[in-house]
């Protein structure tokens, strides 16, 4: 079967996979289960406890520890061969009681963990596992699925999807049922939902066209299958300090060897004695210790509900040298609230943490014009509008999560706005353009756009600013004072964002604007104003940070908001 599904209309999609929108019969399922197979990865067979337990020699040094209880033994030096083995079975005994622990703890969550899909048979929604959806069968999306298997969209309503799994993207895609081109790279396919991706919201209908290893993470599963597993920093050392260790006492012990040959002393004296010198030397606790430690370190980390399979693993956690952390949601708490509106004719700030000033939906200053633009560009959905604001639950990014809820307090409604000022159309936020814009019928017959964005590109496009009601033009000494203004915002730890409008009669000033990559039309703006959000920090990161300081692990933050923003946070939680 074809793999270009994203090229194909839904009728050619239904066509080659031989089903249509009421999905399959029960009959013709059962069959293609049969024929396909379980919609399933390959898991790996739990390790057999015998093998577990073996597993446990392969270390060099136990290897040494062996050999010098076996000479032992033969020697019949009984209280060393007893001493030695003691050691060797210790030391097994401890990784085999931890290792087989987790085995069976893993077991027991995939057992639990049992993923299920709503299909529809003879247009009827059923609810099965995902092992058992087939090519052709028609899935049902809604916010909060795992998404069974990779699938053609057939029908959607805004529908976003976390494809951060698959294409390491945090923002989450928007979907659509457009054919898109042959050479629609694989984040870019918004026709298609992919296995194990999650729906974020919104609602879809979509037809499986790949199960199992056919899927895009199925494909990532096979490559990391063929990728050979790398020993351990700590298995490296030991392997080195074992074969360091081992030419040492070998070079001693034949050197005590032929000095005594060559004083007159007997072949089979000086051979025990050189044995002797040589099991003598080698650390036989050492093993033992590493692996108490080794296992104390698994049970600390079960009890901050982390759970390590193999013993060695816990050592690699200790060879971390550098964290990288995303700073929205991992350092701060990832809720956001407007402290602030910054426009050239007055601001609203917010130093409580509370409401912002309420004004009462007014736009005609700029504050509440500010207010109005975010309102509406603001991608948050209200699950429960009807509810007292304090009450709402909000789904989205955070960021549009707080334009909205600021918005509301202040008096601005988008569904109040959006029938005074009926919506065109629309460009979603976009990640690679750092806009987004909606087009609308003014109440003066005349069309107006607005936008919101990164502070950078909004001054760049803008040629006027609104001041105390009025449209002015933008000079070069008004635009530096601006930019100064938000370094200075920046600098306080505050994201921000940009709101502006432009008036135009222009119907088709929306589809231009797609048509021509977005910004190359989106110019002559009029600057309204900044709005700055605050994200407090975690509690616990300032601590985390200085424990990894104290570690000697290098904590770099990754983030999309302005530098000055990422300086403040990282001097907040003590990072130079």
């Amino acid at each position: 079967m074809t793999k270009d599904w994203f090229c194909k209309t839904t009728k050619e999609v239904f066509q080659e996979l031989e089903t249509d929108k009421n999905g399959l019969a029960k009959k013709e399922a059962k069959s293609r289960l049969l024929k396909f197979g379980k919609n399933k990865l390959p898991e790996e067979k739990p390790i057999p406890q015998i093998k577990l337990f073996f597993a446990q020699f392969q270390s060099p040094l136990i290897y040494i520890l062996v050999i010098a209880g076996l000479t032992t033994l033969i020697l019949k030096d009984y209280t060393d061969t007893i001493v030695i083995f003691a050691a060797v079975l210790l030391n097994t005994i401890i990784g085999f009681v931890q290792e087989n622990k987790a085995s069976r703890a893993l077991q027991a969550l995939k057992k639990v963990l049992k993923i299920k899909a709503i299909v529809l048979r003879n247009g009827n929604e059923k609810e099965i596992l995902q092992q058992d959806v087939v090519p052709g069968d028609i899935i049902l999306l809604k916010a909060g699925d795992k998404i069974p298997a990779d699938a053609r969209l057939i029908e959607y309503e805004d529908l976003k999807v976390n494809e951060s799994s698959l294409t390491g993207e945090w923002l989450p895609a928007r979907k659509h049922t457009k054919v898109l081109k042959a050479e629609t790279p694989l984040a870019d396919r918004d026709n298609m939902v992919f296995m194990g991706t999650i729906v974020e919201s919104g609602f879809g209908k979509a037809v499986v066209t790949a199960i199992g290893l056919k899927t895009e993470i199925g494909k990532v599963a096979q490559m990391l299958k063929k990728t050979k597993e790398e020993k351990t920093p700590y298995q490296k050392k030991l392997a080195r300090f074992s074969k360091i260790v081992g030419i040492i006492i070998g070079i001693l012990a034949f050197l005590i060897f032929i000095e005594g040959m060559l004083t007159g002393e007997e072949f089979v004296y000086m051979f025990i004695t050189a044995i002797a010198v040589a099991v003598a030397a080698i650390p036989e606790g050492l093993p033992v210790a590493m692996t108490v430690i080794l296992a104390l370190g698994m049970q600390r980390i079960l009890k901050k509900k982390g759970l390590v399979r193999r013993l060695v693993s816990a050592e690699t956690l200790g060879s971390v040298s550098v964290i990288c952390a995303d700073k929205t949601g991992t350092l701060t708490e990832g809720k956001m609230s407007v402290a602030g509106v910054y426009c050239q004719s007055g601001k609203l700030e917010n130093n409580s943490g509370g409401r912002l000033t309420k004004i009462d939906g007014d736009d005609k200053m700029a504050p509440g014009l500010a207010l109005k633009i975010a309102t509406l560009r603001s991608e948050a959905i209200i699950e429960n509008p009807k509810y007292e604001i304090k009450n709402w639950v909000l789904r989205g990014r955070p960021t549009d999560k707080a334009l909205t809820l600021a918005g509301a307090e202040a008096g601005f409604l988008k569904e109040k706005i959006e029938k005074k000022e009926p919506k065109i159309g629309e460009i979603p936020f976009s990640p690679v353009y750092k806009f987004s814009a909606s087009l609308h019928k003014s109440l003066k017959n005349q069309n107006i756009l607005y936008v919101l964005g990164a502070p950078e590109l909004i001054l760049k496009k803008s040629q006027y600013i609104e001041v105390n009601g009025k449209m002015q033009k933008l000079s070069q000494e008004k635009l530096t004072e601006l930019n100064l203004k938000l370094q200075k915002l920046a600098a306080k730890g505050l994201r921000l964002v940009a709101t502006a409008y432009k008036k135009t009669n222009d119907q088709k000033i929306i589809t231009k604007l797609k048509a021509q990559e977005q910004q190359s039309i989106l110019s002559d703006l009029v600057f309204v104003g900044f709005i700055g959000l605050a994200d407090p920090l975690r509690k616990e990161a300032k601590d985390a940070i200085g424990l990894c300081r104290q570690a000697s692990i290098k904590p770099i933050i990754i983030t999309g908001d302005h530098k000055l923003t990422a300086k403040a946070v990282a001097q907040q939680l003590g990072i130079a």
